[in-house]
């Protein structure tokens, strides 16, 4: 019994490392950033209207293959609560409530990786 604690300690100590690593994107409330990806600052919009909202954010990594972006958003977004909406190889999509986060990858080296939220209408 001793051991079994000391093991879910343990695995609960790994956990919050690796959730203190987490980069989340700038103008985005809990988007993470994959670790290989980086925020290209001068690629973002930002539209606020009584309908709702548009964020667009672009980010590039050198090494980096789309599935293994896909494999990464689609791991780590059901956990805040985004559910699969649409599952391609260059372009995937999650809802939540009332917002869909749609992302699009680029043919292009370094790789090009357009993530935009969006608000829609039930």
């Amino acid at each position: 019994m001793k051991y079994f604690l000391f093991f879910i300690a343990f695995l609960f100590s790994i956990h919050s490392v690796y959730a203190e690593e987490l980069v989340f994107a700038h103008g985005f409330e809990d988007l993470p950033i994959m670790p290989e990806l980086k925020q290209i600052d001068d690629g973002q919009l930002k539209f606020d209207t009584p309908s709702g909202r548009i964020i667009e954010a672009v980010f590039t990594g050198e090494q980096t293959q789309r599935m293994a972006i896909k494999e990464f958003y689609t791991k780590t977004l059901p956990q805040l609560g985004w559910k699969v909406k649409e599952q391609g190889i260059q372009s995937f999509s999650f809802s939540r409530d009332e917002e869909e986060l749609r992302f699009i990858i680029e043919n292009s080296d370094p790789i090009l990786v357009k993530i935009e939220l969006m608000t829609v209408s039930k």
